[in-house]
């Protein structure tokens, strides 16, 4: 932090990579990292960051403010997010898989209930709770798991980090090259092939790019 406040942006991507790579991921400290890429005019990576921050801290609006500076500084558009989308990063993974075990235990508790009290009579207040509550959890359970189905999906997306990147037809380096992404755009991968990636862009290009030329946000 001293080093990033005097203008060693640089050094700071240094020691904050050490930590990371001592200490794991946390959305404070990738937070960091990325302002730090930032001002050393590294877009790709900073982009990267903000997007590792983000998943383990949804809705943070710094983060959110810093992450839409930044692709509007560098002239890039945020990828379209639908609404059940837009629902699902509400929590992070680890929300959603939390809610899910906790309704499920709850769903489980009112079966138990159920068998103890051996509610059948018509009319009965405890029938009538028990079956009330077993439908709100089931619900609960369902949704948190298509939320955590959705974000899924975030394993498959990445961050361009090289400067006009060219996206080949083919997955070897003499490949002819039919167009190039700039640092910092979101891409999806879908296949890997030795040292490439084959990706689909934005405007739903798709093509092959050399492996360390890409990197995805959430890491298997």
């Amino acid at each position: 932090n001293r080093a990033f406040a005097a203008g060693h942006y640089a050094d700071a991507i240094h020691d904050y990579e050490i930590i990371v790579e001592k200490q794991g991921f946390s959305a404070p400290l990738l937070f960091n990292l990325a302002n730090a890429y930032f001002r050393d005019g590294k877009i790709g990576n900073a982009i990267l960051n903000y997007e590792r921050a983000l998943a383990l801290a949804p809705n943070d609006a710094d983060i959110e403010a810093n992450l839409r500076f930044a692709r509007k500084a560098s002239g890039l558009f945020a990828p379209d997010i639908t609404w059940w989308q837009r629902a699902a990063h509400l929590f992070s993974m680890n929300g959603w898989a939390w809610l899910a075990s906790g309704s499920l235990t709850l769903l489980c508790g009112c079966g138990i209930a159920r068998l103890l009290f051996n509610l059948r009579t018509p009319g009965n207040i405890e029938r009538n709770l028990w079956r009330a509550g077993a439908v709100l959890f089931a619900i609960t359970l369902f949704a948190a798991m298509v939320c955590l189905g959705i974000l899924m999906s975030d394993f498959d997306r990445a961050v361009i980090l090289a400067p006009e990147t060219p996206v080949r037809l083919g997955p070897f380096d003499t490949a002819t090259s039919s167009s190039a992404l700039p640092s910092g755009e979101t891409v999806v991968i879908q296949g890997r092939h030795e040292n490439f990636a084959l990706i689909r862009s934005r405007d739903g290009r798709t093509g092959w790019v050399a492996s360390p030329q890409v990197e995805p946000v959430l890491k298997n």
